[in-house]
């Protein structure tokens, strides 16, 4: 999991910081963002990450707003 601080959560294996949200892309094979929208979290996911997903892997998106770029997509 990905949150702001990269805390331990329970339910998760491992916890990564946002600004490690790359790195994590690079190996997911499953993306569910659960996500407020923030001035932060806008267009969160992009052409740019979404070029570094694996080939194959799946992008769950259950947050509200803009936290994708749709155009992107």
């Amino acid at each position: 999991g990905i949150n702001t601080s990269g805390k331990s959560t329970q339910f998760f294996d491992e916890c990564y910081k946002l600004s490690e949200i790359d790195e994590v892309l690079k190996q997911a094979d499953v993306v569910v963002l659960s996500i407020p929208y923030t001035a932060k979290t806008h267009h969160l996911i992009d052409s740019s990450r979404l070029k570094i997903f694996k080939p194959g892997a799946f992008l769950i998106n259950i947050s509200r707003g803009s936290v994708i770029n749709e155009k992107d997509l």
